[in-house]
């Protein structure tokens, strides 16, 4: 009987020649000219310990056939010229981050996290609309949590160069009204 131990180790180097058979490497470079987002790019790239087989390929035949109804849902859609609306997002794992320790964003990390909720808003209700043909994908949007009232007050606070607006707070229109004031007061002099 083989120990545990050399089954995996089979396994693996399996694995690797199948991959190599498969022409893995350019399969992950094509794809790669399609992804949209960092974190879609990171998951193309393993991380360490891990194969990019473990990273992507799911470990059961139950798993595999679910992912595969998925992609057929979203190539229906595509065909039919109806592609997700995501555009580009940023990468927001380094804000979030430092949000989660309780620390300050920049005004493009807030920018960014009021395109990602939109996007959510969005994605979550072009599935909804679709939910006849693409069931799956409809059911994969209804765990997301659009949160307008967020996105609305990142909206309301800063324009789209990502300066502060006026109206992100009374004391900061009082004083931007102040300063303007005196301004043109000092021009008078």
């Amino acid at each position: 009987h083989l120990s545990i131990r050399r089954q995996r180790q089979m396994c693996i180097r399996d694995r690797q020649k199948t991959l190599e058979r498969l022409e893995w490497a350019a399969i992950l470079a094509r794809l790669e000219r399609y992804v949209r987002t960092s974190v879609a790019t990171r998951r193309l790239a393993p991380a360490e310990g891990e194969t990019v087989a473990s990273a992507l390929f799911e470990t059961s035949e139950a798993g595999v056939r679910a992912r595969l109804a998925e992609t057929d849902e979203a190539r229906a859609l595509l065909a039919a010229g109806e592609p997700l609306p995501l555009g580009a997002l940023a990468d927001l794992a380094t804000p979030l981050r430092r949000a989660r320790k309780g620390g300050v964003l920049a005004p493009r990390d807030l920018m960014g996290v009021g395109a990602a909720l939109r996007a959510v808003r969005e994605v979550s209700r072009f599935l909804a609309q679709r939910e006849t043909r693409a069931p799956r994908l409809a059911d994969l949007a209804g765990t997301l949590t659009p949160r307008r009232d967020v996105e609305e007050q990142i909206e309301r606070c800063f324009d789209a160069s990502g300066e502060v607006r006026d109206e992100a707070s009374a004391a900061l229109a009082a004083a931007r009204r102040s300063v303007r004031e005196l301004a043109g007061e000092l021009s008078l002099i």
